[in-house]
């Protein structure tokens, strides 16, 4: 992705960012400038929403130096117009498909306790399947698998109680995930979804985290699969979880080694599921100290 494409993303402003997708946009390829013209889209549709929002409405008016009814006109305007050139496009129709996706996975966000995505899976993964339609809209892709597939997958199924039906379903999506999506649309390296967090981490780290809780070696051979040829802290962390947590001392002490080029102050030592280790990995931190020529 254009590392200013990037930039748009990470922007916290609504208006700037649309202000700023224009200053760029004579600069890229066709490719490009319908990606930057989807986050504008986003960010007048977000700008609009708050206009309509009684506690947000004082403070971005301020903010914007326009009255309601100049502000609410400019970006319905300015709104129309993105929305002209994406439909213009030759991938209009991509992005026509990625709002309907969005709209038909919506009704499970609010899914209070799950039930409805269990009863309703085969519904939920054949308009996942949807997404291979829109493979070159990485920016839309990342955000329907980020808050569609591993926001819901963590809040209904992995932070709740679970149940086995839970982690049944969590399995399937994933298995899904790995063997039939990320083959046909990529794994996502280059798909930011959060914090400079690429889609792939995000993906790996969330079946890493089931493997961790429920100690069940699909979700790791799933982790395992989507994994990052170079991981992250994060990741190296959660793996060497897992392998304490299924007594494997030589893997564990392989990414304590690779936490140790991140941090070396091992702030997770004290989790109990280290506790049986603590003394290997002590030693083992003490050599690689002494290796690295550090000493306290």
């Amino acid at each position: 992705m254009n590392n200013r494409i990037k930039k748009l993303l990470e922007e916290g402003s609504f208006y700037h960012t649309i202000e700023l997708g224009e200053k760029i946009l004579p600069s890229l390829s066709e490719h490009e400038k319908i990606q930057t013209f989807g986050i504008m889209l986003d960010s007048c549709n977000n700008l609009l929403k708050y206009l309509d929002d009684p506690e947000h409405v004082e403070g971005l008016l301020a903010e914007l130096d326009m009255s309601f009814d100049e502000a609410h006109s400019f970006y319905s305007r300015k709104k129309q117009w993105i929305q002209e050139r994406i439909d213009s496009s030759s991938f209009g129709n991509q992005m026509k498909i990625a709002v309907e996706i969005s709209g038909e996975l919506y009704r499970y966000i609010y899914d209070s306790d799950s039930s409805y995505l269990r009863q309703n899976l085969e519904g939920y993964l054949k308009i996942l399947d949807r997404i291979i339609e829109i493979r070159d809209c990485e920016i839309e892709i990342g955000k329907i698998l980020n808050e569609y597939v591993a926001d819901i997958l963590r809040i209904r199924f992995l932070w709740e109680k679970q149940r086995q039906e839970d982690l049944t379903a969590a399995k399937t999506i994933l298995e899904f995930y790995w063997k039939r999506l990320a083959p046909s649309i990529g794994y996502g390296d280059n798909i930011t979804v959060s914090n400079s967090i690429s889609l792939r981490e995000k993906m790996a780290s969330t079946a890493l985290e089931f493997a961790i809780r429920s100690q069940d070696e699909t979700f790791f051979e799933v982790a395992s699969a989507l994994m990052p040829e170079k991981i992250t802290y994060n990741l190296a962390i959660q793996l060497a979880r897992y392998h304490a947590i299924t007594q494997n001392e030589s893997r564990m002490l392989h990414f304590v080694t690779e936490c140790f080029s991140f941090d070396r102050t091992f702030p997770f030592l004290s989790e109990p599921c280290f506790a049986p280790f603590v003394k290997t990995i002590k030693l083992h931190i003490m050599r690689l100290r002494k290796k690295d020529g550090n000493k306290e």
